[in-house]
């Protein structure tokens, strides 16, 4: 898979992680360069996880989820989204 469609993968795993836990993931795009920054740091964060695999089959099989794995490099950072 190129980088590019890793980034992409990942972004889609991050976003059915956030939505497993039942938070907005769109609350945090207000459009400021700050929110931009922390976006794509996430989404970096992802990208270089060593469990990805184990992420991908626990947003498959989980439907609600009350926090993110421990592993997870972006637990803090969907913990802070709001709730839908």
């Amino acid at each position: 898979m190129s980088f590019i469609g890793s980034m992409f993968a990942r972004t889609d795993r991050m976003f059915d992680m956030a939505v497993a836990m039942n938070r907005d993931l769109s609350a945090h795009v207000p459009g400021s360069i700050y929110a931009a920054q922390e976006l794509r740091g996430a989404v970096n964060r992802c990208m270089f996880c060593t469990d990805a695999n184990e992420c991908a089959n626990l947003v498959k099989t989980e439907v609600h989820l009350t926090s993110a794995p421990e592993y997870c490099r972006n637990r803090e950072f969907l913990q802070r989204l709001p709730t839908l």
